[in-house]
């Protein structure tokens, strides 16, 4: 017998009939084990037997793909083992190190330069995909001509590649054959059949079988004479049978909706190479939306690549791509059955990475079947089709919208009225809602729209307020225009109702009673607050009800909308007949109604209340957390904008006066002390109200953090941009700080003069050796910055060093970083990609942050994306972080004596996105660990001594909201590791403050005393305090509050 122990995350069907048939021409002499690595990695399985049976395996097969449990336990157990080990997909170089046939051993081949294997191929940290390809042809092609010793392992180590990376049952037979004869000393009597290998991309026929290599031949053979094209871009290879049902059921969907499909597999993972040859004709796009059922990103997928090639192709190929996802963790019932969707490992490879790329629209196409066969548990992917069709229904309205004149299109614009009132008509965050809304309809009738008037911002707003449309029945019913706003009778609501599904109509009315309800309701009717222009509805998204029943409130996560609120967006579907809808600025509530967090379900309200309309939306550039909400949630498309300009928030009357009193103390110091002591008294009583400080020196940092602080300044109105004196100071603001090695010319200039630019800022009241205040050299400062930045960037002028000693390196360095900038800020976006939006045309992706610490924001009108969680933190983000985490600690420490024994630490993922991860850098500090890079997506811990920390382990207790738990679940299992693994050093508990307090509360709590963080349950996103107060629903009662 010989012993075959297999670890992969998938046991098909196809494997099992292989080992079968093995062992039926073998004579039963393959003992076969297989064991999921999900199962070990959560200790779902006797890890003893599975060490055990790894020890006693003549070969060990292996594709793990990340899991710090099953790669520890690989790594420990067979590295100083003699077996045969052959890893098909290792998620660290130390397992893919494990392989080893024979004379061969990647282990010996990666020593023979004294470095990895993939070091070469690697640069920074992307893996050059396509010279690990010819590694492996080489391997194969020198094997073949010198069939023996190291030579004829490496063939043997190609071929198993390949027959494991096409996987069916003739090449799984093929494979273990081939193990048997050469590593289990088996004679096999028969022929080894070679592997059967896809093409690395080519088009499926899926009613015939035909692959076609060329998209000349393709086209030639099935003609689609007028028929719109629609591309699918689905896995070859090693994931081609799981793909291949989602997208053979895609293709009939489309095909029944009139549509030519051009489904393209591809298993390099170059899939840009893919989609350049199949959906380009001539140079020139031939398809009219693409459809793909891939993880990760389009270049390098799980090792990465040139992302920059990917973006280019795709803005050449100018179309929408509607991102479709498998499960490879959840059956269709667990799916259906979860709260959250899609487990938080798959939302960063089947989600975040791919929005990336500007592929939208989120939709679980396909999950897992599990069942038993002769007491294994077998894994096969089956194809969803309600949601399948889903997909296909949204593609097709994107390409109607690509094919349809503008004068013909009809378009809903979603304004907010929230709470409802006509204060806030219209009221969103840092937009003049109004104004913006006029210029794009203004640009909208240039385009050709039918508009049949473009009024300005304010009589927009009067317009609607003067014919009753506010999210207010009492307000619109006492006015004159009542029979004038649109609306539907109850009766064609309820037949449009037949339509949704059943468990959602009985929410809504076990909620809110039987249709119409009694919310903006007018005799038989629901109203529809908005106004026609021509072939544009103007129109408010319906209040949430919490505000007309405040009782409403305390369970308002699983709150389905109203019959108003499913009104409205039913009007806009099937009486408006939208082609598509905008929702106007940050934000609205359809993408917080109930439903899944991820992955939508035909019974979630968002996903039936969008329909099938594509869906616009235009968010604060800022807000990245909030819109990654409205992408996977409302299918929407993000057009961001810039915010309002900043401007120095200065000081208000009372500090102006403080700092006023300050000056003097510090002028008559030196010569009158009685009086300079009565100043200081003065000075502190004053800042106490304000909580400034307790010591003048305080006090005056303090006002000069404030004097220096950025505050916006007024609203932003949609395609405008910096004026020239808000560009230039813009630039200043920006220049302010270091970004990675690229030095502020603050920083930069403050050595020139021998001075410590960090110095300065920390201490404005200190004087330098001529007697001068720190602050007042930052002004001066400030205006050379100021200079510099007018004359070599904005006028664009030959660097010349001003007569400074400055490093002139570090200086064009800086002005070349800016430069860059500032033509990056001359241009928005913002009205040109709504309306490229509205013609089904591809947005380009961008970052979503703060427009300091990322001013590669600009220019605005980008599809925002978050950043990638396996970034956080980022380089820079862990320098601040540490900074702020080591100025706190000092502080504290000059101020009590000691250290803080616990601190308590809030996590935003709003904050987290806008930083980097400042926050989270700052808690790995105060506990005295780095993060460090295992692989390209994988991190681990390193602790550092407490010799080099020079203080304590400070324990940390950590608060996350919603979005962060769905955002950063890499963040917070690492945070837990980072607590678990402080908690268990061997070190006193005099300098670990976390194992101090671990030991102390083990006696009552046991396990639950390593627990420091905490969040809301699954589902639910925040409290409800603001709209409880905003309804005084706790007016006087303190302790609720």
């Amino acid at each position: 017998m010989v012993k075959i122990t297999m670890i992969s995350y998938q046991f098909r069907p196809s494997l099992l009939e292989a080992v079968k048939k093995v062992n039926k021409v073998t004579n039963n002499v393959l003992d076969f084990k297989f064991y999921n690595t999900y199962d070990v990695d959560k200790e779902l399985t006797d890890l003893d037997l599975f060490i055990k049976d790894l020890h006693d395996s003549d070969i060990v097969l292996i594709d793990v793909r990340g899991g710090d449990t099953v790669s520890k336990l690989i790594i420990d157990t067979l590295k100083d083992l003699q077996n045969t080990v052959v890893v098909f997909v290792g998620g660290s170089s130390e397992i893919i190190k494990l392989t080893r046939m024979g004379g061969f051993s990647i282990r010996k081949f990666s020593s023979l330069k004294d470095k990895p294997i993939l070091r070469r191929f690697i640069k920074k940290s992307e893996i050059d995909y396509g010279k690990l390809l010819k590694m492996r042809e080489r391997f194969e092609k020198i094997g073949s001509k010198f069939p023996v010793g190291i030579f004829r392992h490496a063939r043997n180590y190609a071929l198993l590649l390949k027959y494991y990376e096409n996987p069916c049952v003739e090449n799984y037979y093929g494979m273990f054959l081939l193990l048997l004869k050469e590593y289990g000393k088996v004679k096999i009597g028969i022929e080894i059949p070679e592997p059967k290998v896809l093409p690395s991309m080519g088009i499926q026929n899926f009613k015939t079988g035909e692959i076609f290599e060329s998209l000349d031949e393709y086209l030639h053979r099935y003609k689609f004479k007028d028929r719109p094209l629609i591309g699918i871009l689905f896995y070859g290879g090693f994931h081609y049978d799981q793909s291949y049902p989602a997208a053979r059921l895609l293709t009939e969907k489309l095909e029944e909706l009139g549509y030519g499909v051009i489904p393209v597999f591809c298993s390099d993972l170059r899939y840009y190479l893919a989609i350049e040859k199949f959906f380009f004709k001539n140079g020139k796009p031939i398809i009219e939306t693409l459809a793909d059922l891939l993880w990760f990103r389009f270049a390098g997928g799980p090792i990465g690549g040139d992302h920059k090639i990917t973006l280019k192709l795709l803005s050449k190929l100018n179309v929408p791509i509607l991102h479709g996802i498998h499960l490879s963790s959840r059956t269709v019932g667990e799916w259906k059955n979860s709260k959250d969707g899609i487990s938080p490992i798959e939302t960063v490879t089947t989600v975040i990475l791919p929005e990336l790329d500007g592929r939208n629209e989120p939709i679980v196409t396909h999950a897992l079947k599990r069942y038993f066969m002769e007491n294994l548990k077998i894994e096969e992917y089956v194809a969803i089709e309600d949601r399948v069709e889903k997909m296909a229904k949204r593609l097709a309205k994107w390409v109607e919208l690509r094919k349809k004149k503008n004068s013909e299109k009809k378009i809903a614009i979603i304004l907010y009225n929230y709470p409802p009132g006509e204060e806030n008509l219209g009221k969103v965050a840092y937009l003049d809602a109004f104004e913006s809304l006029a210029k794009l309809l203004k640009a909208m009738k240039e385009r050709g729209y039918k508009i049949t008037s473009t009024p300005t911002g304010k009589e927009l707003k009067d317009m609607l307020i003067s014919n009753g449309i506010v999210n207010s029945g009492e307000w619109v019913l006492t006015t004159e225009n009542v029979e004038k706003i649109p609306k539907i009778t109850v009766e064609e609501y309820i037949k449009w109702l037949k339509n949704t599904p059943n468990n959602a109509v009985n929410k809504v009315v076990k909620e809110w009673g039987p249709p119409p309800g009694q919310i903006m309701t007018y005799k038989n009717s629901i109203l529809i607050p908005g106004i026609l222009l021509g072939n544009v509805f103007i129109g408010l998204q319906p209040s949430r009800g919490v505000h007309e029943d405040p009782t409403k409130i305390y369970h308002d996560k699983d709150l389905p909308p109203h019959h108003q609120y499913i009104a409205f967006y039913k009007w806009i579907k099937h009486e408006f007949k939208a082609d598509a809808i905008i929702h106007f600025g940050t934000h609205g509530t359809l993408e917080f109604l109930p439903g899944k967090e991820i992955g939508l379900s035909s019974e979630c309200f968002p996903d039936i209340l969008v329909d099938d309309l594509p869906n616009i939306y235009i968010y604060h550039a800022v807000n990245s957390s909030e819109s990654s909400i409205a992408k996977r949630r409302s299918y929407a498309v993000i057009v961001n904008h810039a915010s309002p300009p900043f401007t120095i928030s200065d000081l208000h009357s009372d500090f102006h006066e403080i700092e006023r009193l300050i000056m003097e103390y510090f002028d008559i110091k030196q010569y009158d002390k009685d009086k300079s002591e009565k100043i200081a008294k003065k000075i502190v009583e004053k800042a106490k109200k304000y909580n400034l400080g307790e010591t003048i020196e305080e006090i005056y940092d303090r006002l000069q953090e404030y004097k220096r602080s950025l505050i916006p300044r007024g609203l932003h109105i949609l395609g405008n941009v910096l004026s020239p004196n808000d560009t230039l100071n813009y630039l200043v603001f920006l220049s302010r700080y270091d970004r990675g090695r690229i030095k502020s010319i603050y920083r930069i200039l403050c050595e020139a003069r021998g001075l410590n630019y960090d110095e300065i800022l920390a201490n404005p009241h200190k004087r330098d050796s001529n007697g001068k205040l720190y602050s007042e050299i930052l002004l001066e400062i400030e205006k050379e910055v100021k200079e510099i930045i007018k004359r070599y960037i904005i006028e664009n002028k030959p660097v010349n060093i001003l007569g400074l000693k400055v490093n002139k390196r570090e200086l064009e360095e800086a002005i070349s970083f800016l430069r860059g900038i500032y033509e990056r800020i001359l241009k928005s976006d913002e009205v040109s990609s709504v309306l490229n939006a509205l013609e089904g045309k591809f947005i380009q992706p961008g970052p979503g942050g703060d427009f300091i610490r990322t001013p590669e924001i600009f220019p605005t009108g980008r599809n925002t994306y978050q950043l990638d969680p396996t970034n956080i933190p980022t380089e820079i983000a862990m320098e601040r972080g540490e900074k702020i985490a080591e100025e706190y600690l000092e502080k504290f420490y000059k101020k009590y004596g000691r250290y803080p024994k616990t601190v308590s630490v809030v996590l935003w993922a709003f904050e987290t996105m806008k930083t980097g991860g400042e926050t989270v850098a700052a808690i790995f500090r105060l506990l005295g660990v780095k993060p460090v890079w295992k692989s390209i997506y994988i991190r681990d811990l390193e602790v550092i001594p407490i010799s080099k920390l020079n203080r304590p382990r400070i324990d940390v207790v950590v608060t996350i909201c919603g979005i962060f738990r769905d955002t950063f679940y890499n963040i917070v299992e690492l945070l837990d590791k980072a607590f678990r693994k402080v908690a268990s050093l061997d070190e006193p508990p005099e300098l670990n403050y976390i194992k101090a307090n671990v030991m102390e509360a083990s006696k009552e709590y046991g396990e639950e005393s390593l627990f420091r963080i905490f969040g809301p349950p699954e589902g639910q996103y925040a409290t409800s305090l603001t709209s409880l107060i905003e309804m005084k629903t706790l007016s006087g009662k303190v302790k609720q509050i």
